[in-house]
């Protein structure tokens, strides 16, 4: 999902880059092609392009939550994600690391995986430390519906 995202970020620029060239190719030939509507059409879709990327690069209008599980591909798609989003003018604001495991109540494989929650916990807190990190632990059932929804919501950000 992360590469997706990405790409989705950098999506309004590529399309930006591909009307300028039709621009450029139009200009080239204009002495063949008679096209107004069309130029007309490209420069307002240009524009409303630059609006969408001003949205994604508004603090204010849009925010960029980073969702992990504590695991290595994870970490790594993560800090890649952070970098690539930053680079592209929509640093992530906020994260939550899903699926931790905090207590073992005497299973071992519950242990390994609370160890395993903890110690990756710290890492994305070193890691991202200007990227504040929600912990939300792993549900008994799949959050399906808005009521579950609703209630991760309320236990991750209160009120």
């Amino acid at each position: 999902p992360s590469g997706h995202f990405l790409r989705f970020l950098e999506l309004p620029e590529l399309v930006r880059g591909w009307i300028r060239a039709f621009f450029e190719i139009l200009i080239k030939y204009r002495s063949r092609f008679r096209v107004p509507r069309l130029q007309a059409l490209l420069v307002e879709l240009s524009k409303r392009i630059r609006e969408v990327q001003g949205l994604l690069r508004d603090g204010a209008a849009s925010c960029v939550l980073m969702v992990a599980i504590p695991t290595e591909l994870s970490f790594e798609e993560t800090r890649d994600l952070n970098a690539r989003a930053g680079a592209l003018g929509s640093p992530p604001r906020l994260g939550v690391l899903n699926h931790v495991v905090r207590a073992a109540n005497g299973c071992p494989a519950c242990g390994t995986r609370a160890a395993t929650s903890s110690a990756f916990w710290g890492r994305f807190r070193e890691t991202f430390c200007e990227v504040p990190f929600l912990a939300l632990e792993e549900q008994a059932e799949y959050p399906v519906g808005e009521e579950r929804l609703a209630s991760i919501g309320q236990r991750l950000f209160g009120s």
